[in-house]
């Protein structure tokens, strides 16, 4: 019985070291995760500052510039501005495209077809990008 207690408690001796490595693993882990989430969140503050000097909302996508309506209202005034929402190309993948849109949702395009909402039409996919055109104004971008 000696001979057992002895077997069993050698047996917990050696499998200590292995879990003292696994936790070593563990916290590795842990290092590599904040080094990503610092990143991310450089990745975001820059991305942010790039919409803004781009002239977009960085949260909602929209387009800050805004463009008046030619005709004029009472009095001779403007009448209210119009606001654009120009869809961003997150990634081209072949002849697919991801393309991010005002709300939040991405979706998958191809050329010739209208994205949700129907004012844009995907015109080609490039390596240089993607051209679209604005159904309602027949203007042409190029998002890359």
């Amino acid at each position: 019985m000696a001979h057992g207690k002895a077997f069993l408690f050698s047996v917990v001796l050696m499998s200590f070291p292995l879990f003292a490595l696994a936790a070593e693993g563990t916290i590795g882990d842990i290092d590599d995760f904040q080094k990503q989430r610092v990143l991310y969140e450089a990745k975001a503050a820059a991305n942010k500052a790039k919409a803004a000097a781009e002239g977009f909302d960085s949260t909602s996508g929209v387009a800050l510039g805004v463009r008046p309506n030619a005709a004029a209202g009472v009095n001779g005034q403007a009448n209210i501005a119009t606001v654009d929402t120009v869809p961003r190309l997150v990634k081209i993948n072949g002849r697919r495209a991801i393309i991010s849109l005002a709300n939040g949702n991405t979706t998958s395009v191809e050329s010739g077809q209208l994205l949700p909402g129907g004012q844009w039409l995907i015109m080609s996919i490039g390596l240089d990008g993607v051209k679209i055109k604005n159904t309602a104004t027949q203007s042409i971008q190029m998002l890359n």
